[in-house]
């Protein structure tokens, strides 16, 4: 276990020659001689344009907000048919002394207004040679990455799935997250491992470069990237956790991946079969339907980085009479039924396409937002196990989030088993 270490600097390397941060491709294996020392390269494969749509659109699923699926997917097949290559190797297969990062964004609602009007009335427009977070970061700690893994699921995965294209590495089958979360320190590294994100390094949608050397834990760190998304029009892009393979077997749910394209698969194969797209995927996800409405209500706001809503359905077909209130921070966090807990984080609350199975759209307002008058299917799914100790619950579930509440597992609460 990693303890924590002493309160962080920034280090701004603005000045950095972008040449300097030229990004060397990570071996896949080695090409020793046979015989008893010699090294076997671990099993790799290579994606399929099919399986890469599926796997948009379930992770798009576990996001649990609203989500551009469709955006999603166009940007992995526009890839695939520029020649990139997407492979995947599963968690267990990964060397232990193989060395992996993960990338993601900062940005959310409430970001200087100010600071977007001053850059767009000065046509700021970024320089597309300015270096990646995984660049800086490779370039301060000295190493090479042989591997990198998604943050999160949703727009997170076809990030991750780009980045290791571009690197020519392949990307784990599994996450630390199961869904998307709103905080940086809602980490299953920091919560069960006590390992912080540190080093880590951005770069701000104008160009500003960073790196942190450490923190003192990771709320720290959600404060201090927070606060320069903020005053970066919403946007911070970041390179972190550079963990050896030892430690990302301990700390990221296996199969995450394929679990993704096995729930885009089944919504896909259930409209060609002209079935319901729904039940297949809660089948697949081995999850729950929780409810059935129209929004009748979504009242957002956007601050601090965050957006924040509370969304409202009423029942239609069996739960017709119903009202259920949906509490969003960024993604679904609580969710009652007439005023009963229905299902809470971290189990998984998405909101579904009835006629597709793919995770709502979402509204315009603020990242969370539900669209009034759209007809939904609400379904849950239960969070994995490294999300169900008592420290990962602490930080997760309601009581987070300022309710008086326990946290309830969703199998509990309907009765069934996942």
């Amino acid at each position: 276990m990693r303890g924590r270490i002493g309160v962080g600097s920034l280090w701004w390397a603005a000045t950095m020659a972008v040449a300097s941060f030229a990004c060397v491709e990570a071996p896949r294996g080695t090409d020793a001689p046979d015989g008893p020392d010699a090294q076997v390269d671990p099993p790799i494969r290579t994606l399929t344009e099919q399986e890469l749509v599926d796997m948009m659109v379930g992770a798009g699923i576990f996001c649990s907000r609203g989500i551009d699926t469709r955006r999603n997917i166009d940007r992995i097949t526009d890839a695939v048919r520029q020649g990139q290559t997407f492979t995947m190797i599963a968690l267990e297969d990964v060397p232990d002394d193989w060395f992996g990062f993960t990338s993601f964004g900062i940005g959310g609602g409430g970001a200087w207004q100010d600071v977007i009007d001053r850059y767009e009335a000065q046509g700021f427009e970024p320089d597309p040679a300015r270096p990646t977070p995984e660049q800086i970061l490779g370039e301060y700690i000295g190493r090479q990455f042989t591997v990198t893994f998604q943050a999160e699921a949703g727009g997170a995965t076809v990030g991750a799935l780009l980045t290791a294209a571009r690197l020519g590495i392949p990307i784990i089958d599994g996450g630390p997250s199961g869904r998307c979360l709103p905080e940086v320190q809602m980490s299953p590294f920091n919560l069960n491992s006590g390992i912080t994100r540190a080093p880590f390094a951005g770069v701000t949608r104008y160009g500003d470069v960073f790196i942190f050397p450490t923190v003192y834990d990771d709320s720290r760190t959600e404060d201090l990237t927070r606060s320069l998304a903020v005053a970066s029009g919403g946007g911070v892009r970041v390179a972190a956790n550079a963990l050896s393979g030892a430690e990302l077997k301990e700390n990221l749910i296996p199969a995450f991946l394929s679990q993704c394209i096995r729930l885009g698969r089944a919504a896909r194969e259930a409209v060609e079969a002209g079935s319901d797209p729904v039940q297949a995927v809660v089948e697949a996800g081995g999850g729950f339907v929780l409810f059935k409405g129209t929004v009748t209500r979504s009242e957002s706001r956007g601050e601090r980085g965050f957006g924040w809503t509370d969304a409202y359905l009423a029942g239609i077909g069996e739960y017709e009479g119903s009202e259920y209130h949906i509490y969003n921070k960024n993604e679904n966090m609580v969710a009652w039924r007439d005023g009963e807990l229905n299902a809470a984080a971290p189990d998984i609350i998405a909101a579904v396409d009835p006629a597709t199975g793919w995770a709502m759209r979402g509204g315009e307002a603020v990242i969370g937002s539900f669209r009034v008058g759209e007809e939904l299917t609400v379904i849950g799914f239960p969070a994995a196990a490294l999300w169900r100790t008592p420290q990962a619950i602490e930080a997760l579930g309601p009581r987070h989030f300022g309710f008086d509440i326990d946290f309830v597992p969703i199998e509990e609460l309907h009765g069934q088993s996942p």
